[in-house]
């Protein structure tokens, strides 16, 4: 054996040389010091260690840190405590069986007496007089004549020795090893260091076989004590704790925390105490709630948040299958999956590699409504947010789905949204319970309280008898419907009265429902209440960036504003044509309420705010859209001309008539008629994928249409007034928002922070004084105050060069190209960013512009970024201290969205610097964008807190104070009474915590709770999740919330029990009842789909054959479940009937034997899905006499 390094290649494992190295019958003392240590490093080489022990071999063993019982060695959760009062015997009975032995192995050569005399000493450094942490790792081997020694990086752990990328350092000479310490010598030797670290060590050999064995060695080695708790020997009160521990033991779960924290050791990642407490308090709300919403603002680290707990969640789920669904916007699943496999590389000892478990889709492309196809294809947007579609296997049974950016799904009318549901309902078909859902968005409230809402209804189930106790009834539609009326009366007003009102709503929404399945922190929370260490910049701004048009553009403005405005001339007539057809060709496009004219109107609308954004974007943007129009709207001329009009909202019928593109790509002459047999084949297509079902897509004839000539004038018109839109915008040759914003970005922008707020500091000066000479005191006071508050920042920038870098935001792609093209004019280096280029540029973009890239590896290729919506979620740019928003969002809330780009955990600047153009007086007139703005913003403050304004000075932002481990949760009294029982009581509350499950009955006197009134029965009922049935003394049961539950069990220390009730059978028989009847009512309630219409149709024509007894009878329970509304049995029988129907004519047709075997496959699917889950069964039956 030579000197080498070794990191764990195949060919140099440390176990392997470690293994050897113990195998050597010169080696007679082992000496190890770690960082880390666990028991299945030392499994490793138990066979070894074993042999060597038995040659009388001596190992010492220093510890830097308390060795850890991980969760994932015991069969249920365990807490970790203290040295010297580490609960190892109870832990040794609940571990697994393939660790007991090295536990054991451990005992048998230590001493509690006598630890000079033991084969194995262990002592942990850090804990006496020397408070340093030893993070060294040293491994030495010695004997007569024999030293060999290794240091480096690997701890004595399973992922240190075998699996982590480590660097160790073999050296085989003895005299390196073992050389003593000397005056005359310049080096020290591997055993010097260790014995003197083993000198400033404690011991903690005595404690360790104390607590092991007892009374010495009175066991036999071979026999672990036992904890055997009898059910008659809990006391009423024990009954009332073991219910405690089965809601909330999983938040006082001490070794929760630092098991989290093994999950980050080895990966770029610190452990935050901020975002281990959200994971911690996130479990207890899924498990109490069947999900949870992560609301941290942007950049606080919710995808970090949102994989310690997945990874958590697949360690300890034990009913369930371990598997997750993961759903991200296109744009950053790519990031998920990157920082999944730092996790997976990371150094906890298990073999569980969690990108195994995780499925991922992304929530797909803009989705059509109506004929809006153009928007997307034609470049006027760059952003992916309306409504998508969801490409999944909807096979797979999925415990737990985490929704990112889960805003997204806030419209319950959306494809996207019903997609999410069917795989929900889907999962509840085939197993019988609903998998867990967590959502994580910073801005969940786009628009309205049911944004909230209607994201909460992926996890409850019951709108009727909900988890939210605290609503009245626990009635979550009558308490929605109650609230979003009230919202939409009053969001319009602007009064004091109606803003006292959203206050009220707001504030019932947050205590009412938010604080049961919420956690959110601003950074002034985790400023407050978190000794982290972490700083974030000082906002600077919104500021507002403003224009001037001269006379030759104020006319062309001014023109295009009432051409395109409301009651414009402008008739939007192209996205009108489902309103010009016979009233008898118009069902495909009606949906519930929605009649063709609204359809008509809100499409017309959407394309109205487009082109004014447009407008206000750039006018090279509106000169394209204006060409665009133009195009569009001779595209529909054709069409009637050549009596093929096409009218299809899944495909992009402009595209599909672009024949200049299409003959780019051919060698064959392209026509019109070309391109309408592509759109009918495609239309075939869609239909025989069934996604066509109600025939939307179509193409119709001029005979279709209710007045085909009055269409055509109203499109010709249209023509005409796009034609002098184009004439008077040729006319225009400058464009002021661009003077404005290159004046802007040489002066002030690229400039030094303190220039940058020096030139802020000049303009509120200007402010001020016309305040002042108007009297207006209330706006010079909230000037001053702000003039104040930029000095006190300039006063705490550090001295010191700061890199410059910018992002600036549009919307428009038209507008990215010219911002980038003048911008390069100038001199500075800009990258542009849009959906075309944004995953091939994804290393560009990080090494220049993420502050959390290695300073050695950051690149300076790039000044400016200029990109559109593509950025505004899942990508850090905070090298970047200031923002443009060069146009604003419809949606203000992506706002928010964007300025977390530069607004995140890592080494950044001071201040970050929010610069926003607003749009022009005439534009505003007719988008009311800034008012939208406020109110959709001001909504979003007073519902969730924020640290600062996002679009103007005018939103108040509030701030609401967090609560830490749910202290705002009515439960909390709860929690923190376990909290009190397990700190005075720790021996009897693990023994509590191992009383089996198996139908714990107990009966006391009733202590005049609210809830206990007469006598009752509060039964708990597993099923996977807990279910709490209450039974009174008329036998009438009902479903009752956790606290309902817990305050029927509520009882006093002292409390005595009493005999059980002579009924206690039929009261329990009552509670099962009642838990089926709820059950069902969990059953998805549906209307009949096309897809058990044609099951039905099928099962009815094999019914009407003669079948074996065993096969009626499995078709008889296909029958009734899709009846009872199972989509999955459905689609399964669709299937078998669709495929019968193809292999008819084959070569192979399906047999009768075939057909009543695949009949049976399919009925039994879900008997075999549900058998997989326990069977529910009480656990507490708790009387109250």
């Amino acid at each position: 054996m030579n000197n080498t390094l070794l990191d764990n290649s195949s060919d140099f494992r440390m176990i392997s040389y470690i293994k050897d190295l113990l195998r050597n019958p010169q080696c007679t003392e082992l000496k190890i010091a770690t960082g880390y240590w666990d028991l299945p490093g030392t499994k490793l080489i138990y066979d070894e260690l074993k042999s060597f022990f038995e040659r009388g071999g001596k190992f010492d063993l220093l510890l830097g840190q308390e060795p850890m019982l991980r969760s994932y060695m015991m069969t249920e959760e365990s807490v970790k405590e203290k040295f010297p009062d580490f609960y190892l015997q109870r832990d040794m009975d609940r571990l697994r069986d393939g660790y007991k032995e090295v536990v054991q192995l451990l005992a048998d050569h230590m001493s509690s007496d006598d630890e000079d005399k033991a084969q194995l000493r262990v002592h942990v450094y850090g804990q006496g007089n020397c408070k340093k942490f030893l993070h060294a790792k040293c491994y030495i081997f010695l004997g007569r004549g024999f030293a060999h020694g290794i240091i480096g990086s690997s701890n004595f752990t399973q992922k240190g020795l075998e699996e982590n990328a480590e660097l160790n350092y073999l050296e085989t000479e003895n005299s390196v090893v073992i050389a003593p310490d000397s005056i005359y010598s310049n080096s020290k030797s591997h055993l010097t260091w260790f014995m003197e670290k083993w000198d400033e060590s404690e011991p903690w050999t005595g404690e360790f076989v104390k607590i092991l064995t007892g009374a010495g060695k009175e066991t036999a080695p071979t026999e672990t004590p036992k904890i055997i708790v009898e059910t008659e020997g809990l006391t009423p009160y024990e009954v009332y704790i073991r219910l405690l521990q089965d809601q909330f033991g999983v938040i006082l779960d001490d070794n929760m925390d630092a098991e989290l924290r093994t999950y980050l050791e080895g990966t770029i990642y610190q452990p935050i105490d901020y975002q281990l407490d959200a994971v911690k308090e996130l479990y207890g709300k899924m498990n109490a709630m069947g999900g949870f919403l992560l609301a941290d603002v942007v950049g606080l680290g919710k995808t970090i948040c949102g994989i310690l707990l997945v990874k958590y969640y697949l360690e300890h789920i034990q009913d369930r299958p371990k598997k997750v669904l993961i759903i991200t916007p296109p744009a950053i699943q790519q990031s998920w999956k990157d920082t999944i496999e730092k996790f997976n590389k990371g150094a906890h000892p298990t073999k569980l590699i969690i990108g195994d478990n995780i499925d991922f889709i992304t929530s797909g492309s803009i989705g059509k409504v109506a004929d809006v196809e153009l928007i997307d294809s034609q470049n006027d947007y760059d952003e992916n947010d309306d409504d998508s579609t969801i490409d999944i296997n909807t096979d797979t049974d999925y415990s737990l789905i985490i929704i990112d950016e889960s805003h997204k799904f806030r419209n319950s009318n959306t494809k996207m949204y019903t997609d999410i549901m069917n795989v929900i309902n889907g999962i509840y078909d085939r197993c019988g319970w609903y998998p867990y859902i967590g959502l994580l968005s910073a801005t969940p409230q786009n628009n309205r309280p049911s944004d909230i809402q209607n994201q909460i209804l992926l996890f409850e189930h019951d709108k009727v008898n909900s988890h939210f106790d605290r609503i009245p009834n626990k009635n979550f539609e009558t308490f929605f419907g109650k609230i979003n009326k009230e919202y939409e009366a009053n969001r319009t007003l602007g009064t004091p009265q109606a803003k006292r009102q959203l206050m009220a709503l707001a504030s019932e929404v947050r205590e009412k429902i938010l604080e049961s399945i919420m956690v959110r922190r601003t950074r002034t929370d985790i400023i407050n209440n978190y000794k982290s260490g972490l700083t974030f910049p000082a906002i600077v701004g919104p500021v507002k960036l403003k224009y001037i048009m001269d006379p030759v553009l104020a006319t062309a403005f001014s023109n295009a504003t009432n051409a395109i405005g409301r009651g414009g001339f402008f008739k939007y007539a192209r996205y009108r044509a489902i309103e010009a057809l016979d009233p008898t060709k118009q069902k495909p496009y009606t949906y519930g309420s929605m009649t063709v004219t609204k359809s008509a109107n809100a499409l017309a609308r959407i394309i109205q705010i487009m082109l004014v954004k447009r407008l206000e974007s750039s006018f090279d943007a509106f000169r394209k859209s204006l060409a665009n129009q133009k195009r569009n709207i001779e595209n529909m001329l054709q069409m009637i001309v050549d009596d093929c009009i096409f009218i299809c909202p899944d495909l992009d019928v402009n595209v599909e008539l672009d024949i200049k593109a299409k003959q780019a790509k051919s060698t064959t002459p392209v026509t019109y008629t070309t391109c309408y047999n592509d759109i009918r084949n495609k239309i075939s297509r869609l239909t025989a994928a069934g996604k066509n079902a109600k025939g939307q897509n179509a193409e119709y004839h001029k005979a279709d249409f209710a007045n085909i000539n009055a269409y055509i004038k109203d499109l010709t018109d249209d023509l005409a007034v796009i034609d002098s839109l184009i004439s008077d915008w040729n006319k225009v040759t400058t464009d002021p928002k661009l003077d404005e914003f290159l004046s802007q970005l040489q002066n002030v922008i690229m400039q030094n922070d303190m220039a940058r707020v020096q030139a802020h500091i000049i303009m509120l000066q200007k402010e001020l004084i016309n305040a002042q000479a108007v009297n207006d005191t209330v706006l010079a006071e909230a000037i001053q105050t702000e003039i104040d508050n930029l000095n006190e920042i300039a006063g705490k920038f550090h001295n010191g060069e700061k890199e410059r870098k910018l992002v600036v935001f549009s919307e428009a792609i038209d507008t990215v190209n010219r911002l980038v093209k003048e911008c390069k004019n100038l001199g500075y280096k800009v990258l542009a960013i849009t959906a075309e280029n944004r995953d091939s540029m994804e290393d560009v973009i990080r090494l220049n512009f993420d502050a959390n890239v290695p300073i050695k590896e950051q690149r300076k290729d790039y000044d400016i970024i200029i990109t559109t919506e593509v950025l505004a979620e899942g990508i850090n740019l905070h090298r970047a201290n200031a923002i443009v928003n060069y146009d604003s969002p419809w949606n203000a809330t992506k706002l928010i969205q964007r300025i977390g780009r530069v607004n995140r955990i890592g080494p950044h600047a001071d201040a970050v610097f929010v610069y926003n153009f607003h749009p022009s007086a005439q534009g505003d007139a007719i988008i009311s964008l800034v008012n939208n703005a406020y109110k959709k913003l001001q909504s979003f403050h007073i519902m969730f807190g924020e640290d600062n304004a996002v679009f103007s000075d005018d939103e108040q932002v509030v701030s609401y104070s967090i609560a830490i481990n749910g202290q705002q949760s009515p439960l909390q009294p709860f929690i923190q009474e376990l909290r009190n029982y397990k700190a005075a009581n720790a021996a009897r509350y693990y023994e509590i915590a191992n009383a089996p499950l198996e139908q714990l009955k107990i009966a006391t006197a009733a202590n005049g709770s609210v809830y206990q009134k007469k006598q009752e029965t509060l039964c708990a009922i597993k099923q996977g999740e807990t279910s709490y049935v209450l039974v009174d003394d008329q036998i009438q049961a009902k479903i009752v919330s956790t606290l309902e539950a817990i305050e029927a069990c509520k009882c006093d220390e002292n409390a005595v029990a009493e005999s059980l009730p002579a009924n206690i059978e039929q009261i329990r028989q009552a509670a099962m009842q009642e838990y089926v009847n709820y059950k069902n009512r969990l059953t998805p309630q549906k209307s009949r789909s096309a897809a058990r219409t044609n099951a039905l149709t099928a099962i009815h024509s094999w019914q009407e054959s003669v079948l074996p007894p065993n096969v009626a009878d499995a078709l008889t329970s296909v029958n009734i479940m899709v009846r009872n509304g199972n989509d999955y049995i459905a689609a399964k029988v669709n299937k078998l009937y669709n495929d019968i129907q193809v292999k008819a004519t084959s070569a192979a047709p399906y047999s009768q034997n075939d057909i009543e075997q695949a009949i049976i496959d399919i009925a039994s699917h879900v008997s075999a899905q549900r058998a997989k889950i326990e069977e529910p069964k009480h656990f507490i039956t708790f009387c109250n006499l």
